[in-house]
């Protein structure tokens, strides 16, 4: 595992895989964002049979995971796509645009899905969804690893702590990409739950992530 003194741990995919099983099993919500992180488990588990449906395409990849992506892409809704939140009926704006459209949420999806997949050179079938490293880095690739890089690495607190992932946890405190101007912003909190908040809340309520 990492020392205390590291949590954050680059870009190495074997260092991030043991940052993530480092900090799991301590994890705890905190701040505002953790009434959300709850608040989005609830969601997730009213609507769990629309996740599994999902997952039964892929099969092996867990419903909550289609979830967890749905909720950060898109907020409480299926109006939009978990390629980047974009409305599933129209042609995407925001990055990557030009794709779609699609007739449904879940026909969005499951293409969403495949062409995130290709683009990182995931194989979803040989990913071990149940090992916490595997689990949180496919998540963070989807957003993809911004917050661990230079300059913004030294300008998120902790550093190189990403909040798509760690927002709502007490691994995060602030600094996060703007728009208009688009910069990485040192004084900007994140208004959305995390990743690993999320996957706490869920935990919480009992379901068996790990």
């Amino acid at each position: 595992g990492l020392p205390a003194s590291n949590h954050f741990a680059g870009r190495d995919k074997q260092k991030l895989y043991a940052e993530y099983r480092y900090l799991w099993p301590p994890c705890k919500l905190t701040g505002p964002m953790a009434d959300d992180a709850v608040k989005h488990a609830e969601f997730m588990l009213y609507n769990r049979e629309r996740f599994a449906g999902l997952s039964r395409t892929f099969p092996g990849v867990p419903w909550h995971l289609f979830g967890v992506i749905s909720l950060l892409e898109m907020g409480l809704n299926f109006n939009g796509t978990i390629l980047n939140g974009n409305p599933w009926n129209k042609k995407t704006t925001d990055f990557p645009p030009g794709l779609g459209p699609w007739k449904s949420y879940e026909e969005a999806a499951q293409w969403g899905f495949v062409h995130e997949c290709k683009g990182w050179n995931f194989d979803w079938a040989t990913i071990k969804w149940n090992d916490p490293g595997e689990y949180f880095y496919f998540l963070e690739s989807w957003n993809g690893h911004n917050a661990r890089t230079e300059p913004q690495y030294s300008l998120t607190t902790p550093h190189g702590a990403s909040p798509y992932l760690y927002s709502g946890t007490g691994f995060y405190q602030k600094g996060k990409k703007q728009e208009n101007p688009t910069r990485f912003n040192p004084d900007l909190v994140s208004q959305q739950p995390g990743c690993m908040a999320i996957a706490l809340a869920l935990k919480l309520k009992g379901v068996d992530l790990f």
